[in-house]
């Protein structure tokens, strides 16, 4: 109700006024969608629901406060799909991969050895075939059955099982989450074949 005061103002009394509650709804983001773009057009404490699917090769950097919830089957992936496989005798190249993560320095020559029948244990990319991991092995010639090789001087991967017909992907991006926010809530959401080099986090 409106009252008016003794100097001839006008005050609002909230005996018997209720405000309205207010509803924050989350934001949804589909996968395919730039999920920083979303992040950087909202305000901090901003609740985002990520859509069920792959969303893929997303570094994310949320605000202090904010929410990433995942529905039932949204998958945060830094993984990138591999077409285009050529044969060559026994294995499969695929042209076109430029990528290279950082090297772990402490491996391969540093303090620290890989274990055996691991050479390449410094390297952060991954292949997995219908998400079966492959072993990386240190040759084109070590190439077998279940292995794969990066000829990063070629910018090809070979494998040495059949891909067509199968789901192959490289891990490509490095880094799933990052920056220096605060009460950050991420829940539900499956995170999975970043390039993360190793002894760090994802």
């Amino acid at each position: 109700m409106i009252k008016k005061n003794v100097l001839g103002g006008f005050v609002l009394s909230l005996v018997g006024f209720c405000l309205p509650s207010v509803i924050f709804a989350a934001v949804d983001i589909f996968p395919g969608t730039s999920i920083q773009s979303v992040i950087n057009a909202n305000t901090a404490g901003t609740v985002y629901n990520l859509k069920a699917g792959v969303h893929r090769m997303q570094t994310v950097t949320p605000k202090s406060g904010d929410t990433i919830n995942g529905e039932s089957g949204a998958i945060l992936s830094g993984a990138r799909v591999l077409t285009g496989w050529v044969q060559s005798g026994n294995t499969w190249y695929v042209t076109g991969q430029t990528q290279q993560g950082p090297w772990s320095p402490e491996f391969e020559g540093g303090w620290q050895l890989c274990r055996a029948g691991h050479p390449r244990c410094a390297y952060p990319e991954d292949v997995f075939m219908d998400n079966v991991l492959k072993k990386h092995v240190g040759s084109l010639s070590a190439v077998t059955a279940g292995t794969w090789f990066f000829d990063y001087a070629a910018d090809r991967i070979y494998v040495g099982d059949n891909p067509n017909g199968k789901l192959v992907e490289t891990s490509v991006t490095g880094t799933a989450i990052n920056g220096n926010a605060t009460n950050v809530t991420i829940q539900n959401l499956i995170i999975e074949k970043y390039a993360t080099p190793a002894s760090s986090a994802t």
